[in-house]
């Protein structure tokens, strides 16, 4: 997923923009000099709704980000052999993931003209290609 929305913003957090200034308050005058309209896209709140086929699709290849199937045994021989089966759906509301560490960094100028980052995060090679094309920047 790329850093900053480029085409579509897809979810609430998608993050649209960023402002560096050298105090808070030129970030806040610069904040409001940002402008942004969106097309409100149908809203998908469930799984069953996100896989129709009259959906939007969030992403060029469709909805589906990752699939995988597992089996371990023979479930229908399982299932055979249970006093009770209890097949039910259930609705959670949104929730959101708790980060063990804050979702910052830090960025350092360097006197070459590059950057050295400082973020949490398990994909630093994507991140450096993402950052580059960001800000115009090789690797």
């Amino acid at each position: 997923q790329p850093v900053f929305c480029e085409d579509k913003v897809r979810y609430v957090g998608d993050a649209i923009a960023a402002v560096a200034a050298e105090s808070v308050e030129i970030a806040n005058e610069a904040i409001k000099l940002i402008e942004v309209s969106y097309e409100p896209l149908p809203i998908i709140d469930s799984p069953e709704k996100g896989l129709d086929s009259n959906a939007p699709k969030l992403h060029p290849g469709g909805n589906i980000a990752h699939r995988s199937e597992y089996q371990n045994g023979d479930v229908l021989k399982a299932f055979e052999q249970c006093d009770v089966i209890v097949e039910e759906s259930y609705e959670l509301p949104r929730q959101l993931h708790a980060y063990m560490e804050t979702e910052g960094g830090v960025v350092v100028p360097e006197k070459s003209g590059g950057i050295t980052v400082y973020a949490a995060t398990q994909h630093g090679f994507r991140d450096r290609f993402q950052l580059s094309r960001i800000l115009g920047i090789p690797e």
